[in-house]
């Protein structure tokens, strides 16, 4: 009870499992941390000379600054509260190698720390005052052997969509791992909106490109490099995004 991890807070736990030289098994491992609640089920075992397992997770009203700051103390201000869910695969063999996926949205939030929301919103020459925690987002990931896809990216707040994409490539190589994706946002939401062909697509992009801003996304977890380029240049992959996100 009452435990911390630098600004991470622990209120509670509550775990019951059992070892022997065969598997670890986490039958119930319940948490009141992070201001919300993580519920997790868990087992790992040897086999062919690796260690497997598998993990479980949901979690509802999550802080999403004690998270940023618990990983990041010198991280600027995120605002929001997390909740979700993943299933996770993982093989230790020769390195962590992954499998599985899972699903994050995002309430009562405003990123304008954020270094990609923030260079987006100067391009676009938007200028905001006092912060606005009213932003709603979902992330959709994957996880791909050493790689984490992020395969959709949605938010919004303060009258700015934002929709992207990213990798990072190799966990194993911790915050030196590579990273790459796009971001693309728009004071024209178009949240609800539904496309009945790859017609209506092209011609949706035609208007969208009037009053966007792109940026590419690379360098590496703790050097993140954030480049402003015309649309043109990410709309392969922009395209592709929306077709999968507007026809759900």
């Amino acid at each position: 009870a009452r435990g911390r991890f630098g600004p991470a807070q622990m209120e509670a736990a509550r775990l019951v499992g059992y070892l022997d030289p065969r598997r670890l098994l986490l039958e119930q491992a319940d948490f009141d941390v992070l201001g919300g609640r993580l519920a997790t089920r868990a087992r790992l075992s040897p086999r062919a000379g690796g260690w497997y397992g598998s993990l479980v997770a949901d979690f509802n009203d999550l802080s999403l600054g004690q998270l940023v700051h618990a990983v990041d103390p010198n991280a600027g201000t995120h605002v929001g509260r997390l909740s979700g869910n993943a299933t996770l695969l993982p093989a230790f063999d020769h390195g962590l190698m992954l499998a599985g996926e899972g699903r994050i949205r995002v309430t009562q939030s405003d990123l304008i720390d954020n270094g990609v929301v923030r260079t987006l919103y100067n391009t676009l020459s938007l200028r905001f005052g006092e912060q606005e925690p009213t932003g709603t987002g979902e992330l959709r990931l994957s996880f791909e052997g050493p790689a984490v896809v992020f395969s959709s990216v949605e938010y919004f707040n303060r009258g700015v969509e934002i929709r992207g994409a990213g990798t990072i490539r190799n966990v194993n190589q911790g915050a030196a791992s590579p990273i790459e994706g796009y971001a693309v946002a728009s004071t024209r939401v178009l949240r609800g909106v539904k496309l009945p062909g790859l017609g209506a697509l092209d011609r949706l992009l035609s208007d969208f490109q009037t009053g966007a801003a792109s940026v590419k996304i690379g360098g590496t977890l703790d050097t993140t490099q954030v480049q402003v380029v015309p649309l043109p240049e990410v709309l392969g992959p922009f395209r592709r995004l929306l077709w999968a996100q507007l026809r759900e």
